[in-house]
């Protein structure tokens, strides 16, 4: 056909394949990276907490509080349909994450300051159970943490869901295990092996630091869903 008749060229057949692939690689980045922003505080809670109060000198059942920070796992489908209803899920899973890295940021500094009153108070090792009153505050951050990782949970899961087809969704189920599992590692074998070597404030620190930095790198390049359209209603029949 002619130009004038409004011919447009099909595009060759690689430049189909060539997309494809660029959005499965796409896909594959941003679904490790917000399933390792979830794996993260996980550990952080149940992993390194745990070194950290046996680093103290908490006895092993005063360690074993730390299993009740599965509690607001267990409770966040109270709270999830205010994520799904008000905003984005994107945007709660960029706010939550950086809310948490500001969170464990907090943790990191009392944490330091714990193990300096033990330390100066001799409370090491700890039968009295002195160095449990003196974690107070790091259990209500901890229990923040709780919370908002919950929260984060409910958003990511969400997001995956709807950015993804049922095909991607069993493609890329794989990933997302791993991605946890890797966050896993980072923390009860990086983390805990930073708090060991120099102290707890670089061990928690570094975990602030990587979940700022996955906040800000997801807000910049995470992709922007459209939810699903809704089923249309019946049309009404008209009436005069």
């Amino acid at each position: 056909m002619h130009e004038s008749g409004g011919f447009t060229p099909a595009a060759p057949l690689w430049y189909g394949a060539a997309v494809r692939a660029r959005r499965r690689k796409g896909t594959l980045a941003w679904t490790s990276s917000t399933y390792f922003a979830e794996g993260l505080p996980w550990s952080l809670l149940h992993q390194v907490a745990a070194e950290y109060f046996s680093a103290i000198g908490l006895r092993p059942a005063q360690v074993g509080y730390t299993s009740l920070l599965h509690g607001p796992t267990f409770l966040k489908l109270l709270w999830s349909p205010i994520v799904e209803l008000f905003g984005t899920l994107r945007g709660w899973m960029i706010g939550t994450q950086a809310l948490l890295g500001v969170a464990v940021g907090v943790l990191a500094i009392l944490a330091h300051w714990v193990v300096g009153e033990v330390s100066a108070a001799g409370m090491h090792p700890d039968p009295s159970g002195s160095a449990l009153s003196a974690t107070g505050w790091i259990w209500v951050v901890l229990v923040t943490i709780g919370v908002l990782s919950a929260t984060h949970d409910i958003a990511c899961d969400g997001y995956y869901m709807e950015a993804l087809d049922a095909d991607d969704q069993a493609r890329f189920s794989g990933v997302r295990v791993a991605a946890f599992r890797a966050a896993m590692l980072v923390g009860s074998s990086g983390l805990v092996f930073l708090g060991g070597l120099f102290n707890w404030f670089v061990g928690f620190g570094v975990g602030a630091i990587l979940l700022l930095g996955l906040a800000l790198a997801h807000r910049r390049f995470l992709p922007r869903t459209t939810p699903p359209p809704e089923s249309e209603p019946e049309e009404k029949a008209n009436t005069e």
